[in-house]
């Protein structure tokens, strides 16, 4: 399992990774309320 957290602009470019790699693999999209992190920025 690969757990991914990207900006709404990058989702056409992950699906678009994946599908290249794996045309069977299972994608769930979901909005997140906060993400925290090294490499996040705090609003």
């Amino acid at each position: 399992m690969l757990f991914c957290v990207v900006s709404r602009k990058e989702i056409v470019t992950l699906r678009e990774i994946v599908s290249e790699f794996d045309r069977d693999a299972f994608v769930i999209v979901s909005d997140a309320r906060e993400v925290f992190g090294e490499g996040f920025i705090e609003h």
